[in-house]
């Protein structure tokens, strides 16, 4: 596949992403996209020109920076699809309110006018409330597809959603071929996949049962037979008859 692949500025992501990254390049035709931030700043988790020299090295090429770089990308038909991760809340609201301000989305923008697939897989501290909205936006938005992801410590930091990284390729064959990866929500709770498991060993231990309908026929019994007079309840209405004269 020819892919692109556009880092955005979730910095804590960026060393797990570059070994995948590094293994995705060694099977694809990479074309690098570098989100402003991403390119610029230097964080706790590495310099922005270590991290870039890695991402041109392990694609063969000068990374697209900026706005102006990456408006041929659609009209030369540059990529087959175009992966944005880590896709932060910021750049999720971009793309959602069609807002194109920079390399990664004008690189978006320019991959949908040719109808082809953008992969988002998401990271971000809001996408259970900020985020929420541009998320169920994208899902219902034509040629956006999502990497399956979840609760990444839903204890500490409830709100807070992460694709699985790992599941970035199977999503992007998907999506080449029109069809969203599934299950799209991950469940990364030790107790609730427990609680999954546990109901799945259930339902298998319970033995099918099958139901028959009897139907009565109006004005007699299922066999035909008239059903039998309940002499009791005429006995009672002979009682209440008497008890009133």
């Amino acid at each position: 596949m020819k892919i692109g692949f556009a880092f955005c500025g979730s910095f804590c992501n960026h060393p797990e992403l570059l070994k995948l990254y590094e293994d995705i390049a060694r099977e694809h035709e990479i074309v690098p996209i570098l989100s402003e931030n991403a390119a610029k700043y230097s964080t706790r988790f590495g310099t922005a020109e270590d991290f870039v020299t890695r991402v041109e090295a392990l694609a063969g090429r000068r990374a697209v920076r900026n706005i102006v770089e990456a408006e041929p990308l659609g009209p030369q038909g540059a990529m087959e699809v175009l992966v944005i991760a880590p896709c932060t809340g910021n750049t999720l609201a971009k793309l959602a309110h069609g807002i194109t301000d920079g390399a990664v989305t004008m690189a978006a923008k320019g991959h949908l006018r040719n109808g082809k697939p953008v992969v988002l897989a998401i990271a971000t501290n809001d996408g259970l409330s900020a985020s929420a909205p541009n998320i169920a936006v994208l899902l219902n938005r034509k040629n956006y597809y999502f990497v399956p992801f979840g609760q990444d410590n839903a204890e500490a930091k409830p709100t807070s959603l992460i694709a699985d990284f790992r599941k970035i390729i199977p999503t992007a064959e998907a999506a080449l071929k029109g069809r969203q990866i599934q299950p799209i929500l991950l469940c990364n709770n030790k107790l609730a996949r427990d609680f999954c498991q546990c109901s799945l060993n259930l339902l298998e231990k319970i033995p099918p049962v099958s139901y028959t309908l009897h139907r009565e026929k109006r004005g007699g019994s299922a066999n035909g037979r008239k059903p039998a007079r309940d002499n009791r309840a005429s006995g009672e209405r002979r009682d209440c008859a008497e008890r009133r004269e």
